[in-house]
């Protein structure tokens, strides 16, 4: 119980030693710093893991069974070689110019949902139920789709997918309203590539 957990800091890093219980809190990080899990967990079953503001960097971080968001970024934030397992709702929601890159999704409702030209680079999304949804001319380059119940990669509103591949999910590629696939590919997806 009690509040969520806050850090606030303009520079530097901040490491985690071990996991870290939360319960049902969220840790909240903002003012342009790096937050490094060190590979750790982030334990607990409420609605957000990690919400990251204003330019800050999350690394090396695992977040699992949150009940709506494993990580929510604004405000060119970013995360880098990090895990969302098994969140109700998205593995990662990117807005507003934020970045992701070398991550993976597993056993989401939605792997990876960009919008506002955020971008997801050399990542993974296996088992979601949608493993990349594209919003707002945001970008996808170089990461995978496999085993997605639906679809492995949706896009909407200008947005694009480079050098990525769409592998044994229902659909691959779902491409809508002047969006872009290049040097792609789909395989064995189910209904459609």
């Amino acid at each position: 119980s009690g509040a969520d957990i806050e850090l606030d800091y303009d520079g530097g890093c901040i490491a985690m030693e071990n996991n870290l219980s939360m319960g049902n809190k969220t840790l909240i990080v903002r003012g342009g710093f790096t937050f490094d899990c060190q590979d750790n967990y982030l334990i607990g079953n409420g609605e957000y893991g990690i919400i990251s503001y204003n330019t800050t960097n999350v690394q090396n971080c695992v977040v699992r069974n949150r009940n709506i968001y494993g990580f929510l970024l604004y405000g060119y934030s970013s995360v880098t070689t990090s895990t969302a397992n098994d969140n109700t709702d998205y593995g990662f929601y990117l807005q507003d110019f934020s970045t992701v890159t070398d991550s993976t999704a597993n056993n989401n409702n939605y792997g990876f949902y960009l919008q506002h030209s955020s971008t997801v680079t050399d990542s993974t999304a296996n088992n979601n139920d949608r493993g990349f949804i594209l919003h707002d001319s945001s970008t996808v380059t170089s990461s995978t789709a496999n085993n997605n119940n639906n679809y492995g990669f949706v896009l909407h509103d200008s947005s694009t997918v480079t050098d990525s591949t769409a592998n044994d999910n229902n659909k691959g590629f779902y491409v809508l309203d002047s969006s872009t696939v290049t040097s792609s590919t789909a395989n064995n997806n189910n209904n459609m590539g």
